[in-house]
């Protein structure tokens, strides 16, 4: 019980940071959980357990169910159901994938427009532009541990109307990468 507890609380801190990154980033990351969660349960039907940080072939989405099988029954990480309560298992790996579901769902209701911390960056530009006596003062570098992130910003940036955006209309370079 200590490993899992360990191990949902370093999920919860990966979740949490992503959705701390913006919008996007949160989206991307439910929807790559929910897919590791489904295959979870196909891989489930077969008759194994695979996690994917010991068997990542597994959840390669890319194999078909005959290579897959094989690779299941070839994978010495693989579990065979056997070993699990499975019932309890799948009953728990649905529910959290429903829950995940749930979330994805709720942050797709919030479009570029009604996102808070878009529009708190929005304010900074302003409150940077009124503060800048010469256009050298205008110049702004945003920093994101995670590209998605910079790209969602760049898109939203570029396609805003709104006019504390005006100052720095074209003159947007984004890099991303180590």
């Amino acid at each position: 019980a200590p490993a899992q507890q360990v191990t949902s609380a370093l999920l919860l801190s990966q979740l949490l940071k992503r959705f701390e990154s913006s919008l996007e980033a949160f989206r991307r990351t439910l929807g790559k959980m929910i897919g590791s969660h489904d295959r979870f349960l196909e891989i489930l039907d077969r008759g194994y357990v695979a996690v994917p940080r010991v068997s990542p072939e597994a959840f390669d989405a890319g194999l078909d169910d005959e290579d897959l099988d094989l690779l299941l029954a070839e994978d010495p990480n693989a579990r065979p159901t056997s070993e699990y309560l499975v019932v309890d298992l799948r009953e728990r790996v649905t529910a959290d994938r429903d829950l995940l579901r749930t979330l994805l769902a709720r942050a797709a209701t919030i479009d570029a427009a009604h996102d808070p911390k878009l529009d708190a960056l929005l304010d900074t530009l302003a409150r940077i532009e009124t503060a800048a006596t010469h256009a050298d003062e205008r110049k702004v570098v945003l920093f994101s541990y995670f590209a998605d992130t910079i790209d969602y910003l760049h898109r939203f940036l570029e396609a805003t109307s709104d006019p504390r955006m005006a100052p720095y209309r074209d003159r947007i370079g984004v890099t991303t990468g180590a």
